[in-house]
């Protein structure tokens, strides 16, 4: 819980201009015009892994009345259908898109469901372990963990980035942001964890 209340922090933090209104003010300025941000209320956010921290991600969004756009390949049916009947079917979709794939995920911003806005908010939050030391662990468990974490951030990032653009360049100007869930693995790794530590880097 405490991750999916930081990266929602973040969120409202970006779409409300904090860092920038915090900044403005050390400097001794208000300028107040260009630190009005935007409300969340009927945006859409995207969420890359729905397991249990995306899942309380996604119930913040909702109570801010956003719309949620989630990816998972691994999901299952009964979480699918328990996350729906929480966050109600009409504003919670999800696609089970493997995001290690980046012809997969190609095109997948602009494929919402009918009515729905662009998505505005992307957090990438999925992961996988292989609990191995670095001695038992082999290559292809080593592979799967970077390529999820990395490439598949990575590839989630630039669709979602070039969408933005395609956007901008149209004169729609997208008020969007992204967030990357990490772990405190990345400064001090868990024994056993040796993938996941590097990926978390």
């Amino acid at each position: 819980i405490s991750t999916a209340e930081h990266a929602f922090s973040l969120i409202v933090s970006v779409a409300r201009s904090i860092p920038q209104a915090d900044a403005s003010m050390k400097a001794g300025k208000w300028d107040r015009n260009k630190l009005v941000g935007r409300e969340l209320f009927g945006r859409t956010l995207g969420i890359v892994g729905v397991g249990p921290i995306g899942g309380e991600v996604a119930a913040r969004a909702r109570a801010f009345g956003m719309r949620v756009l989630a990816f998972d390949p691994y999901v299952s049916d009964a979480r699918l259908q328990a996350l729906q009947a929480e966050l109600g079917a009409e504003r919670c979709h999800i696609q089970a898109l493997d995001v290690r794939d980046r012809a997969a995920t190609e095109g997948f911003a602009a494929a919402l469901p009918a009515g729905w806005q662009a998505v505005d908010v992307l957090v990438n939050n999925a992961g996988i372990l292989r609990d191995r030391t670095l001695a038992n662990l082999d290559e292809s468990e080593w592979d799967a963990v970077i390529r999820v974490h990395l490439k598949g951030h990575a590839a989630m990032s630039r669709h979602c980035m070039a969408y933005w653009r395609q956007q901008s360049k149209a004169g729609k100007s997208p008020a969007a942001s992204m967030i990357h869930t990490t772990s405190i693995a990345g400064f001090a790794g868990n024994f056993g964890q040796a993938a996941y530590a590097a990926a978390k880097a």
